[in-house]
């Protein structure tokens, strides 16, 4: 399994609002790189545009607003996802057990 392809079939449809993939953010530039390599496999996969978030630094979900819907790419809900969702954005579930297939997936094959 993908993580794009779980992501696309995680994802509610939101056609009013503008999608948001949310992600803890990083450091390393080559992490945030792949998180947005990420949004654009994603957003080829649900035919629309995914802009990307971090959940830490300075601006940490600014731009965030009722127009946007949330993709979290979270495990379980925790302060940072949390600190996105007072913005008033709407958002699909942590991605839980989501990703059993994926990790399953990568376990058997490393």
């Amino acid at each position: 399994g993908d993580i794009a392809d779980g992501l696309a079939a995680h994802t509610r449809p939101a056609p009013d609002k503008n999608l948001v993939l949310a992600h803890v953010g990083s450091s390393d530039a080559a992490a945030e790189e792949a998180v947005a390599t990420l949004a654009d496999r994603l957003a080829a996969r649900l035919g629309r545009a995914v802009a990307v978030r971090r959940a830490t630094g300075e601006r940490t979900g600014a731009s965030i607003s009722g127009d946007h819907h949330l993709i979290p790419l979270f495990v379980t809900h925790a302060l940072l996802l949390d600190r996105l969702l007072t913005s008033g954005a709407s958002a699909d579930p942590p991605l839980g057990t989501a990703l059993a297939g994926i990790v399953a997936d990568r376990y058997l094959t490393a």
